[in-house]
């Protein structure tokens, strides 16, 4: 199966030990779709440039749908963010969700009040329950996740057909979880934020942001990962 990275512009350091905890996880090729950086090996990981929109969002949704249709991205494969990293050898991604959409939204809104996160995850879950799904879950998990193609362009266009007017964009993990019924176990989300710096998880993955990438958390992800790897230059 292979591994996809929908990849923005700027720098992106913790792309490299995301690549280089890739070791953990049995796959065939790598595909960073949008932005290359420099140091990535372009002889081991195929580069699928593609626009770029002024709305991060508008551009990781095109970056899926480019390789939903590209015919050589494998039927199923793994999406990986450039700030995923799996901690330690498994022989495949589990299905994950972080719990009822509607109690995920509630909490984040506490947590860090409005924001564009929020209003896309309130947009989805009234997609989701207009169309019948009274309890949608919630997939908007910092860790890899298993996507068919097929299903994802059929999702990805759902999405641009239902999205209100002033809308960015719907999460599309979490529309694809619901539209495609795809169950899956529940989980704390393992996502290393500026309110939750320390990241205690059974889970084998672990997820940084630019506010936390820095001191302890970014210390303990380099010295898992001092090696280079095949997809560095």
């Amino acid at each position: 199966m292979d591994i996809v990275y929908p990849v923005g512009p700027g720098d992106r350091p913790w792309l490299r030990h995301s690549l280089r905890s890739l070791v953990n996880l049995p796959h065939d090729r790598v595909y960073v779709v949008g932005e290359l950086p420099d140091w990535v090996n372009p002889d081991t990981a195929t580069h699928l440039p593609t626009k770029q929109f002024s709305h991060k969002w508008q551009s990781s949704q095109h970056n899926l749908l480019t390789a939903a249709n590209h015919p050589e991205v494998s039927d199923d494969f793994v999406l990986m963010n450039d700030d995923f990293f799996v901690t330690r050898p498994i022989a495949e991604v589990p299905t994950l969700y972080r719990g009822d959409l509607a109690m995920v939204i509630a909490e984040v809104t506490r947590l860090v009040g409005d924001s564009e996160w929020v209003r896309g995850m309130r947009e989805s879950l009234r997609i989701l329950t207009s169309l019948g799904i009274e309890r949608p879950r919630c997939y908007a998990m910092h860790v890899p996740m298993v996507l068919n193609k097929t299903q994802l362009a059929a999702t990805i266009r759902r999405n641009t057909e239902l999205r209100s007017p002033g809308v960015a964009a719907t999460d599309t993990r979490t529309m694809y979880g619901n539209l495609n019924a795809i169950g899956g176990s529940l989980a704390t989300d393992p996502k290393s934020h500026k309110w939750r710096p320390a990241v205690d998880t059974e889970l084998p993955f672990m997820s940084s942001a630019p506010s936390t990438w820095g001191g302890p958390f970014t210390a303990r992800i380099r010295a898992a990962f001092p090696q280079k790897c095949a997809y560095e230059r």
